[in-house]
């Protein structure tokens, strides 16, 4: 079975202190219209892909932990 960290269920939403959960965030992209992008909690920089749909990226996003 696949071990996703326990903030993966809170991958769109910022922590109190504003920084992203372990897992990194999901957030809509101030400077591309309509599109979805995700902030990596190591560096704080966003991912170069850019999804259409917040369910994309969140699926990106899991697969991403899924394959580590």
């Amino acid at each position: 079975e696949i071990e996703i960290p326990v903030a993966i269920d809170n991958i769109d939403q910022l922590e109190e202190d504003g920084e992203c959960p372990e897992s990194g965030c999901v957030h809509k992209d101030d400077s591309v219209s309509g599109k979805w992008e995700i902030e990596s909690n190591k560096t704080g920089k966003d991912w170069k892909a850019k999804y259409k749909s917040k369910k994309d990226a969140k699926a990106a996003l899991r697969a991403y932990h899924a394959s580590k």
